[in-house]
């Protein structure tokens, strides 16, 4: 299916869509690194309400974890899809403040007036322990 064939607002909402009901968590970060908004996946990932999320800086989120200036500027001078790597697992920093190992994905995406950055994360590990004790 082609999206471009569909009219500004159907396309719209078949985005946003398939923003709510990703599989996994999307955060929609502007070319700072600061949160824009989330989908729910992410949101319940991190235990935060998209108004909590908004104007975290990303590295707020991942804290310690990698260079980050370096990894940013490299990203912001090729922007790629590429994966967020530390020196070990990276582990996010959840609103409880509870640690859980994740993986990331960064991806650019230009809209009108604006250039954005989406980073995918998805827990890692500890899912499977989980879903064994329910």
């Amino acid at each position: 299916m082609n999206l471009l064939h569909h009219s500004t607002n159907r396309r719209d909402a078949m985005l946003q869509t398939m923003f709510k009901n990703a599989p996994i968590g999307m955060l929609i970060l502007n070319r700072q690194g600061v949160v824009m908004g989330g989908n729910p996946n992410a949101l319940s990932l991190l235990g935060y309400s998209n108004k909590e999320l908004v104007g975290k800086h990303l590295k707020d989120l991942i804290p310690n974890q990698f260079q980050y200036s370096t990894c940013r500027e490299g990203y912001l001078n090729d922007p790629s899809v590429r994966q967020m790597i530390g020196e070990k697992e990276l582990l996010a920093t959840c609103k409880d403040g509870k640690k859980i190992p994740v993986l990331i994905e960064l991806s650019d995406a230009t809209t009108p007036g604006d250039d954005i950055g989406i980073a995918f994360i998805r827990q890692i590990g500890g899912e499977k322990k989980m879903s064994k004790k329910k």
